[in-house]
């Protein structure tokens, strides 16, 4: 099972984001909602589970960055950064281009495997991330922020 879930915190925002996650989700072969994709050959299989949030940017307002978990047996490397921004450029267009490709080895859920969406981008910027009590493995927090 594959998973991309996007963060959305800007509602003005919100539907042009929503929009740009869910066609990432079909390039990298995985579903925004959380149900199984069939490998198909469609998108890129090296992806295991990723997230994709909106991070401040002075120049653009708001940059895309997506955290990567790869699949078992995948090598993280730059070639495979490299691989998907330009599966994500190449069909979408220059101007959907991640800001960033970040890959992390978990992310963090709630007891009930909910992504804590907020907690990523919070990590991301600096702010705080609110009530984590839900927090299954407050290491996944870590693992966000070692993200290389």
């Amino acid at each position: 099972m594959t998973t991309l879930i996007a963060a959305i915190d800007d509602s003005a925002a919100a539907l042009p984001v929503l929009e740009v996650a869910q066609r990432i989700a079909a390039l990298l072969g995985v579903d925004v909602e959380a149900l199984h994709v069939p490998e198909d050959g469609s998108g890129s299989t090296a992806t295991a589970v990723a997230a994709a949030v909106g991070v401040p940017d002075d120049v653009k307002g708001e940059a895309l960055w997506v955290f990567v978990v790869v699949a078992a047996g995948v090598e993280a490397d730059d070639a495979l950064r490299a691989e998907l921004t330009k599966l994500v450029t190449d069909r979408l267009g220059s101007s959907f281009r991640p800001s960033a490709i970040r890959f992390t080895t978990a992310l963090p859920k709630t007891r009930s495997a909910k992504v804590l969406r907020r907690a990523i981008r919070a990590v991301v910027t600096g702010d705080a991330p609110g009530d984590l009590s839900g927090l299954e493995d407050p290491g996944t927090l870590d693992a966000v922020a070692h993200a290389t």
